[in-house]
């Protein structure tokens, strides 16, 4: 099962071990992954 469809069929928050689970990747890894999405996207909306 992907990342996201785990996240839209659940309705409580997810937590970064289970994320990291549905990645098959480490908890720390998804963290850092997500916080580069989040920044790349706020430089986009600033410009």
């Amino acid at each position: 099962m992907k990342a996201r469809e785990l996240m839209l069929e659940r309705e409580k928050k997810l937590t970064w071990e289970e994320l990291g689970k549905a990645l098959g990747r480490d908890p720390v890894y998804v963290d850092m992954l997500l916080y580069g999405y989040v920044e790349q996207q706020r430089r986009r909306w600033r410009s």
